[in-house]
């Protein structure tokens, strides 16, 4: 049974996360880390055991610093949560590529045979559908099958030839990005500042997740809070108007008489710092700049390939379905990227920068005419 300190400081650190959590400006990712960390705290309610309960507060205090400090503009703290919630990283990435790895639902087609037969271990992986092998084709820039070893002296054991092809493909899939649902894209599209939405760039939420969504609600099976930040339909968290200001209290599990190192930087600055506010820690908000927040979605969509032809699951293995790859032009790395009007440089510098590459040219082509003179 634990003691009543650690009921106080796991709720003080629920509270804690929930209110920085609701402090994130996007909502969609406000509203997957609030359904993360509900679920979390679920799932370790029963633990028992000492060291997995230790485990827990030090990664939940962790967490906490980092949605902390991306809520003081820290831009790594930032992109990272905004890579989990919109499915570049972590579970939700999986989720996402649930519906590219499926099997080909033509009962026509059928799965390949063991290597040995009666030993299905030995079978090698079904073929991946089409879009998915273009993505890893041309943004991963690997090949869909290894090169195998060829033993000199007798054949590869063909237990060992399925390991290796089983070993390249999860090595693939771990990096595989796939596309974002459309409406989600046009979502990030229109924060981007973008005036025209892309029409064709990714699958419909209701065509390619919302069967399986359905089918989770049906079930009650908690993985439906993995993707049920990016419905189109969902209700999301909105923001905290409010900031707690009372400091994490000591964890029951910390060493009370731990001494710290006169000559380190938290020492030094407990001498310099006054502490006059009696237990009240301030930290201020930062508020981002409409610019700043542009600019973390750009850099987010330079990050999610776009692809025609991903209307529904049963596109997936259409083969008379001619799939484009792109990348959205709202991208930082888009080359035909239009700027905002903040963006725009003055008039004066726009004629200085004319004038001097005409300048340029002239004095180039001055120096060519005089190389090619008789």
């Amino acid at each position: 049974m634990q003691s009543v300190q650690h009921g106080h400081y796991v709720k003080s650190l629920y509270r804690r996360l929930l209110s920085e959590a609701g402090l994130f400006f996007d909502s969609r990712a406000r509203t997957f880390m609030v359904n993360r960390i509900r679920h979390r705290f679920r799932e370790c309610q029963r633990l028992n055991d000492l060291d997995r309960i230790k485990t827990k507060i030090i990664e939940g205090r962790k967490y906490l610093h980092s949605i902390e400090r991306a809520n003081i503009n820290d831009q790594k703290c930032v992109m990272r949560i905004l890579r989990a919630a919109y499915g570049r990283t972590g579970k939700v990435r999986h989720y996402i590529l649930m519906p590219y790895i499926e099997p080909n639902p033509d009962p026509s087609v059928r799965t390949p045979e063991p290597f040995y037969p009666h030993i299905p271990h030995t079978a090698p992986p079904a073929p991946m559908c089409p879009p998915l092998q273009i993505l890893i084709t041309q943004l991963q820039n690997k090949k869909l099958e290894p090169e195998l070893p060829e033993p000199r002296y007798k054949p590869l054991h063909l237990g060992r030839k399925a390991n290796l092809l089983w070993a390249w493909r999860s090595k693939l899939l771990t990096k595989a990005q796939v596309p974002l649902p459309l409406e989600i894209l046009n979502e990030l599209e229109s924060n981007a500042t973008l005036p025209d939405l892309t029409i064709d760039g990714g699958p419909r939420w209701q065509l390619m997740y919302g069967p399986r969504q359905r089918k989770y609600l049906r079930e009650r099976n908690e993985q439906v809070i993995f993707l049920a930040h990016l419905d189109p339909q969902a209700s999301l968290v909105p923001r905290n108007k409010l900031q707690r200001r009372l400091p994490l209290p000591m964890s029951p599990y910390s060493n009370p008489f731990s001494t710290v190192s006169p000559f380190s930087t938290a020492y030094m600055l407990n001498l310099i710092e006054e502490d006059d506010n009696d237990g009240i820690e301030e930290k201020h908000l930062t508020e981002l700049k409409p610019r700043q927040i542009r600019r973390y979605y750009q850099r987010l969509l330079s990050e999610i390939p776009c692809m025609t032809g991903l209307s529904s699951r049963e596109m997936l293995w259409d083969a008379n379905q001619k799939y484009i790859l792109f990348t959205s032009l709202a991208s930082v790395n888009s080359p035909r990227r239009i700027l905002s009007s903040d963006e725009l440089p003055c008039e004066d510098v726009m004629e200085q920068s004319i004038a001097s590459s005409g300048n340029k040219k002239k004095q180039s082509k001055s120096k060519h005419n005089k190389k090619h003179a008789p």
